[in-house]
């Protein structure tokens, strides 16, 4: 070394103080111009941070030659400036699979790793692969922290002349593919069965990155179906971020000419039926802004409008996004105060349902007025019309409260309050016929004394908080108020003298865990009793509502949980649902929920299974009603895990509320995961 130069003949070890990792047979290091030569079997490790306690390599670079240049120093610091490589093999694990590349020659830098002539595949066993004329790994200036492998290090792909292979075979030519891992990624996927009512199927989604543009980030996705009773649709979805002005995406699907079908072998006609769905959210300090634009196809011929077309075509959409309504809105608050403009409209003319053409709300949080004594209110006026009724008006409903709430030492907790709701319309209308505006206030107050009691026992605790409480309304003042039938907040009840009773505990001990909450109403006065009563023969004819909520743990696998919502006045539950997670081993997952549905006066029962190996998969639900004599519908699905993506053969039949057929389906789809630069 005294000539300024490192040499190692014997095998060597080096590494950078940002993780880098540089082995191989033999070395040479010039300290002076900060060269650096490698040669037989170099192997160049960048890291990828840690699963499961185990350090994951991001990207692997393996070469028979390799040489790089850094500024000269004492000792081998950060990354190196640039250099080659030749003979090279590189490894890059993606999530839980692995991707292959090799290439003659390779040259890096601090901002990307560039590999010329790559050829690449998912690892032995493996159906698909790439070509391209070069391919480049664009590096991050950090690591991101909250990814793992190779994305860790990798900002984006750039892959250009690619040719993707099936068995060897190109089966497809693109200039240019871009991937941002800043992005959740798109990815590829393919299916075919058969359905019943549809025919046989066809789906294709082909997604893609675009480059960035002045830090826009964009995702691409394309979709080709075949449906040989429906038709031949297409769509895309284009998704689009931006650090400093928020993200959205904008949503197309549809046929030139769909056969319209609603039962087997029943076409109903042919038209031109298509979606287009835009929406764009910004958020900022205090404040978010959000847009949505909808455009839904007509009724099918014969029916009401409905979501049939969604939840055949678009099922996965509808899930996530099941109101189909499009409007702005802007929101902003402050310490003392938040503010919300808005308009709401339906997505077709067809639907029944109310358009609020403009909308602003004030909401004044519970604000401390100095020792126990606090206040709050809040104002929403609306612009508000119903077509299918014909009912047009402004609507304004406000409140306000202002009262005392104090927990003394011993766990007892007093509170009451003085306040008014009011409800006011004005430019009315019915069927174009213009009414009188009106005006009523109702003045309200409250009170309640609850009592919190706290007990361990051991490595057990539990906390008990039952409440007990009086509302009263008194009678309004003002005008007698029209009848509308815009939504809930057209009722303003008044006269009213309830009891409010409630009940919360909680018991915990390690992983076990109990909550339950409870609210209960109940009339006081015969004329407090729930609609359609005007004596009560026993206690429970003066409920008026109620609201239970609770989860529980009893052990560590199985996880419980029922919420419902009883209803005084029709007399029954108008919402409730139970469920329950159990997982008995590892490798096995049991679920079942019971719902209460209030149009059909029937309960119905999901109890469903999933079984998980080492590369298959095994899913199975149903829906039963509340007989338990019909099944609404079975699914069956088994994935098969591979080394290019997953294999997915579904099977799954849908019956209406008598018990006929609707469809019948065979679905078998592939995605593919290992190169999802797609």
């Amino acid at each position: 070394m005294g000539d300024g130069v490192v040499r190692a003949q014997h095998g060597f070890v080096l590494r950078t103080s940002d993780g880098w990792t540089l082995t191989g047979n033999a070395l040479r290091w010039d300290l002076d111009s900060g060269d650096v030569f490698a040669t037989g079997a170099v192997v160049l490790t960048i890291p990828g941070g840690e699963r499961d306690g185990v350090r994951v390599p991001g990207v692997r670079l393996e070469a028979e030659h390799l040489g790089f240049h850094r500024s000269p120093s004492g000792q081998l610091g950060a990354i190196a400036e640039h250099g080659e490589a030749w003979e090279v093999r590189a490894f890059l694990r993606m999530g839980q699979r692995l991707m292959r590349l090799s290439c003659d020659h390779a040259r890096f830098d601090r901002k990307a790793i560039t590999l010329e002539g790559l050829r690449g595949d998912g690892g032995h066993g493996g159906l698909f692969g790439i070509a391209a004329g070069s391919f480049v790994i664009g590096l991050r200036e950090t690591p991101a922290e909250d990814r793992q492998g190779f994305e860790r290090q990798v900002e984006d792909i750039s892959a250009y002349h690619l040719r993707p292979t099936l068995a060897g075979v190109p089966f497809f030519y693109s200039p240019v593919v871009y991937r941002d891992f800043r992005l959740d990624y798109p990815w590829t996927r393919y299916e075919v069965g058969a359905s019943s009512r549809l025919g046989y199927f066809g789906r294709a989604w082909l997604g893609l990155s675009l480059p960035p543009i002045a830090d826009w980030r964009f995702e691409q996705k394309f979709r080709l179906d075949y449906y040989s009773e429906a038709g031949v649709p297409l769509g895309s979805r284009t998704s689009w971020a931006h650090p400093d002005f928020g993200e959205g995406q904008f949503l197309y699907f549809g046929f030139d000419q769909e056969t319209v079908l609603r039962e087997q072998d029943q076409p109903l006609g042919e038209r031109s039926a298509y979606v287009l769905d835009a929406e764009h959210r910004l958020d900022w300090s205090g404040g978010a802004a959000y847009g949505r634009a909808v455009h839904l196809p007509d009724a099918d011929p014969g029916f009401p409008q409905d979501e049939r077309f969604r939840n055949d075509y678009l099922n996965t959409d509808l899930y996530h996004r099941p109101l189909a309504r499009q409007g702005l809105a802007i929101a902003q608050s402050w310490a003392g105060a938040s503010v919300v403009l808005d308009t709401d409209t339906k997505a077709h003319e067809g639907l029944d349902e109310t358009d609020r053409l403009f909308g602003a709300q004030v909401l004044v949080p519970t604000i401390s007025l100095g020792g126990p004594l606090s206040a709050s209110g809040q104002a929403w006026g609306e612009r508000l019309e119903q077509d299918t009724l014909g009912e047009s008006a402004d609507r304004l409903r406000y409140s306000a409260r202002f009262g005392g709430d104090h927990w003394f030492d011993n766990g007892l907790g007093i509170g009451a309050g003085l306040g008014a709701q009011g409800l006011s319309y004005f430019n009315g209308a019915y069927s174009g016929i213009d009414i009188d505006d009106a005006h009523r206030v109702v003045p309200q107050a409250d009170a309640h004394i609850s009592y919190q009691m706290v007990g361990r026992f051991g490595d057990v605790s539990h906390r008990m908080v039952p409440t007990i409480g009086l509302i009263v309304s008194d009678d309004g003042q003002g005008d007698t108020l029209p009848v509308f039938n815009f939504d809930d907040n057209d009722d303003l009840t008044e006269d009213t003298q309830q009891l409010e009773l409630g009940f919360e505990t909680d018991l915990t001990r390690n992983s076990l865990s109990f909550r339950f909450s409870g609210t209960t109403l109940w009339g006081i006065r015969d004329e407090d009793l729930p609609a359609g009563r005007t004596s009560a023969d026993n206690l429970g004819q003066h409920l008026r509502s109620a609201v239970l909520d609770f989860t529980g743990r009893p052990i560590a696998s199985l996880d419980l949980d029922a919420r419902g919502v009883w209803d005084g006045d029709l007399r029954r539950w108008q919402d409730f649902d139970s469920g329950l997670a159990w997982v008995p081993h590892y490798r096995t997952e049991l679920r079942a929920r019971a719902t209460w549905r209030p149009d059909d006066d029937a309960w119905q029962f999901r109890p469903g299974m999933s079984i998980h190996g080492d590369r298959y998969h095994l899913d199975a639900d149903t829906v039963f009603d509340d007989n338990g004599e019909e099944f609404r519908s079975i699914a069956f699905a088994i994935t098969r895990s591979m080394v290019d993506g997953e294999l997915r053969i579904g099977y799954r039949i849908d019956r209406d509320a008598d018990g006929r057929e609707i469809d019948q389906s065979i679905t078998v789809a592939f995605s593919i995961d290992t190169f999802n630069l797609y």
